[in-house]
C-alpha cells in the first residue's frame, strides 16, 4: 500500500469529513458556534474542504505546497465574512480539524499499515506548522491593515475638524460617535539635551492620551508636538484636567525633556478651529515666557496672552522699557523687586545690596521709563511692559 492509499479514503469522503469537522469546531469553539448557519455551512465548510484537499493531497503525493496555497482558503474567508473570528478561535479551529482528520485516518488504516501512517506524522506536522504560521501572519496583516485604515480615517476626521471643514460621514466610517463637545489639547516639548535620546514612538503618545478618557481621542501627533481632540461628556471638560496633567508628566518621560500643554473647550464641532487656535496661542505664550512645564489654559495667562497680540498699546509699553534692556543691573533689580512682591527689604536681600542702593536703582528705573516701581500704577505698567518685551524677544 503506497502513501496515496492512506489518504485516499479521507479524500473520497471529503464532504462527510468536512461536515464532521465543522460540527466538532462548533462543539469546541463557542464563538464559531454562534455564527449563522449559512456562514458555517457555506463559508467555513468551504475553507475546511479546500484545506483538507490541499494537505491530504500533498501528504499522499509527497508534494511541497507553497505558503500562499496553504493560507489561500483563509484569505478567501476574510474577504467574504465581515464579522471575522478571533485569531485564537481560528488557530483552535485548525487544530480541531487536524485532530479529527488524523483520527479518521487512523480509523480507516489497517493495523498492518500503521507504520506507513506513522511515517506521515512528520510531513503532516510540518504542513500544520506552516499553515498555522501563515494563517497567523495573514490574519495579523489583515488586522493591521484594517487598523491602519481606521487610523487614517480618524486622522482625516481630526484634520477636517481642525480646519473647520464638513465631516460628512467620516465619524461613522472611522467607527466613532461624533460627540457634542471636544476639549482641544495642544502640546510641545523642546529637543532633548543629548542626541543619544531614542525617538519616541507616536503610538506610545496616543496610548497615553487614550488612557485619559473613555471615548476615542482624535490625534495629530508629530515627533515633539501635537494636537488632540478629546470627547467631552459633561460639557466642561473639567473631568479631564487631572488625567491631562498626568499625561503631560508622562509625556515628559516619553520625550526625555519637560513638556508644556494647553487646553481650550470647543462646545461643538464647528468651534474646534477657534478652540485649537486658543490652545496653541496659550501654549506659545507659555513657551515664549519660559513658564514651567505643565498644563495651561487661557485663564492661567489672560494678561500675558492679551499682551502678546499686536496693538499700539503693546508697542508703546515695549518702547518704555527699551532703556532698561541696555542696563542689566537695573533690569535685574526691577525683576527681583517684582518677584519679591514689591518688598524693598526682601528684594535687597535677594540682590545682596543695601536697601539704599535698591532705592537708588528704583529711582533710576522711574526716570528712564517714566514708570515708578514704587507706585502701584507704575509697577503694574512696568510689569506689563517687561512681559511684552520678553514675548517679543522670544518671537
Amino acid at each position: 500500500m503506497d502513501k496515496d492509499s492512506l489518504t485516499g479514503p479521507a479524500l473520497r469522503r471529503l464532504r462527510d469529513l468536512s461536515g464532521v469537522i465543522v460540527g466538532r469546531i462548533c462543539d469546541e469553539v463557542p464563538a464559531l458556534r454562534a455564527l449563522p448557519d449559512d456562514i458555517l455551512q457555506l463559508e467555513i465548510r468551504s475553507v475546511v474542504e479546500r484545506s483538507l484537499r490541499l494537505v491530504l493531497g500533498a501528504m499522499g503525493s509527497g508534494a511541497q505546497l507553497r505558503d500562499e496555497e496553504l493560507i489561500a482558503p483563509l484569505r478567501q474567508l476574510m474577504l467574504r465574512v465581515r464579522d471575522r473570528p478571533s485569531l485564537p478561535d481560528v488557530v483552535a479551529s485548525y487544530l480541531v480539524a487536524a485532530r479529527v482528520t488524523w483520527a479518521m485516518l487512523l480509523r480507516v488504516t489497517p493495523p498492518q499499515r500503521r507504520p506507513e501512517l506513522l511515517a506521515l506524522v512528520e510531513p503532516a506536522t510540518r504542513h500544520l506548522q506552516r499553515m498555522l504560521v501563515g494563517v497567523s501572519r495573514a490574519y495579523l496583516d489583515d488586522q493591521q491593515l484594517a487598523q491602519s485604515e481606521v487610523g487614517e480615517l480618524r486622522r482625516e476626521l481630526a484634520a477636517a475638524l481642525l480646519a473647520g471643514e464638513p465631516v460628512g460621514g467620516l465619524p461613522g466610517r472611522a467607527g466613532i460617535a461624533h460627540p457634542a463637545a471636544y476639549l482641544v489639547l495642544a502640546w510641545d516639548a523642546a529637543a532633548p539635551q543629548t542626541t543619544t535620546t531614542a525617538p519616541t514612538r507616536r503610538w506610545r503618545i496616543r496610548a497615553a492620551l487614550d488612557g485619559c478618557c473613555d471615548g476615542i481621542v482624535l490625534t495629530m501627533v508629530q515627533e515633539r508636538a501635537g494636537t488632540a481632540l478629546m470627547p467631552v461628556a459633561d460639557g466642561t471638560g473639567e473631568a479631564l484636567r487631572a488625567p491631562l496633567r498626568s499625561f503631560v508628566e508622562e509625556l515628559a518621560t516619553l520625550l526625555g525633556t519637560p513638556a508644556r500643554a494647553a487646553t481650550a473647550l470647543a462646545p461643538d464641532g464647528a468651534a474646534v478651529p477657534a478652540a485649537a487656535a486658543e490652545a496653541r496661542e496659550v501654549l506659545d505664550v507659555a513657551r515664549r515666557l519660559a513658564r514651567p512645564a505643565g498644563l495651561y489654559e487661557l485663564d492661567d495667562l489672560l494678561l500675558e496672552v492679551q499682551l502678546s497680540r499686536p496693538s499700539p498699546a503693546a508697542d508703546r509699553l515695549a518702547a518704555r522699557v527699551q532703556p532698561l534692556l541696555r542696563r542689566t543691573d537695573l533690569l535685574l533689580t526691577v525683576r527681583t523687586f517684582i518677584a519679591a512682591g514689591q518688598s524693598r527689604r526682601h528684594a535687597a536681600r535677594l540682590l545682596h545690596v543695601h536697601p539704599n542702593t535698591l532705592d537708588y536703582r528704583l529711582r533710576r528705573v522711574a526716570v528712564l521709563t517714566a514708570m515708578d516701581p514704587v507706585d502701584p500704577d507704575g509697577i503694574r505698567l512696568l510689569s506689563a511692559a517687561l512681559t511684552v518685551a520678553d514675548l517679543r524677544a522670544a518671537t
